[in-house]
């Protein structure tokens, strides 16, 4: 069988989407799965062709306007160039408006349906209308978690649960090169992106409230999406003051700088109301930080219930307690140990690649 994975409608390496594509792709080559070719954005196609050199890889067609027109003359771009491949079926790590014209057989990743809890009205109904189309002309479906799929199966019908499967995320880690931490001092760390759902001016608020019983920073990275940093988060930090406190890294940092981040922080935190998997708890907790979080949607279930955990999630009083309470009472290195081996087991990049392989194998 020879794959085409589309990664047509990417154009962000650091995007979480094109982060899970990586990994995954990262796990074919490691079983040595043959007869695999990429089609990728243009501004994203130089650091995949040279990630992943034993896949043919092909750039995607691109209409330059803007706008509704320009998403489908995209749309329209991209499905004829796929039919175009010679392929038997296509993977697309996210649902994508090519589908529509697409005549291969298709098999696509929900990561969750945010955009049916977030948006409203029109923009709601045709989230609606597009994921159901999206099930429709799917002849497999992964879902990240159990927790998207039973979200499908309530926003749907049953019946689509026939072609769904759940195949958790791989999660790779790699310790820092680098030793020493990346500032002076100790601090508290949240990485996330920064829009609404992801809850951060609740933290923000928490260590508001016992930043005078701390010694520790509060250190933020996340790439802002729409306006909540300007609106929300920075009125917050200097109304309250927290300008010294709170250390905001809104640029893209590099993997390696990341996991340096993530091993010299004494408590990584994670607010987040809606996840439909949650990579940074259980990257941190890999690299045996400690870590809280929160419990919602996905989040008990991804992590396995092994981490420490407070709900709910927009409770600022009970985060700042537990925030304390941990920091007094940090686990122990061989506790912390015992929780990234199994988190490394449960999602080893070979298995996870292994398990999307056989499934789209199943396809006739």
């Amino acid at each position: 069988m020879k794959l085409l994975i589309d990664l047509s409608n990417h154009n962000n390496i650091y995007a979480g989407v094109t982060i899970y594509a990586q990994r995954l792709i990262s796990g074919f080559v490691k079983n040595g799965y043959k007869n695999i070719v990429i089609l990728c954005h243009p501004v994203i196609y130089k650091t995949i062709s040279e990630s992943f050199p034993s896949y043919t890889c092909l750039q995607a067609q691109q209409y330059k306007g803007i706008g509704i027109i320009g998403k489908v003359a995209n749309a329209y771009l991209q499905g004829r160039q796929i039919n175009s491949i010679n392929c038997d079926v296509v993977f697309r790590p996210a649902l994508s408006p090519s589908m529509f014209f697409t005549k291969r057989k298709m098999v696509q990743t929900i990561h969750d349906l945010q955009g049916l809890k977030i948006n409203k009205g029109f923009k709601n109904w045709i989230n609606y209308l597009f994921i159901g189309i999206s099930i429709i002309r799917s002849r497999r479906i992964i879902t990240i978690s159990d927790f998207v799929k039973e979200d499908i199966k309530q926003y749907y019908s049953h019946y689509f649960l026939k072609k769904i499967e759940t195949i958790y995320n791989s999660v790779i880690v790699y310790p820092s090169t680098t030793s020493s931490s990346p500032i002076v001092g100790s601090y508290l760390l949240y990485v996330s992106v920064l829009r609404d759902y992801k809850n951060l001016i609740t933290l923000l608020k928490a260590y508001n409230m016992i930043q005078n019983q701390l010694t520790q920073k509060l250190i933020v990275i996340g790439r802002p999406i729409g306006d909540y940093l300007q609106k929300v988060i920075l009125p917050y930090i200097r109304l309250n003051k927290l300008e010294k406190r709170v250390i905001l890294i809104t640029e893209p940092v590099s993997n390696d700088l990341l996991m340096q981040y993530y091993q010299h922080a004494d408590l990584l935190i994670h607010p987040s109301m809606l996840e439909g998997f949650g990579y940074t708890p259980i990257e941190a907790a890999m690299l045996k930080t400690p870590v809280l979080t929160s419990k919602e949607t996905a989040l008990f279930e991804t992590t396995m219930g092994l981490l420490n955990y407070y709900e709910p999630a927009d409770d600022c009083n009970i985060l700042a307690r537990r925030i304390k309470e941990i920091l007094c009472n940090l686990p122990s290195n061989e506790e912390l140990a015992s929780i990234a081996h199994l988190l490394a087991q449960q999602y080893d990049e070979c298995k996870q690649a292994q398990k999307v392989w056989k499934y789209i194998q199943k396809i006739d």
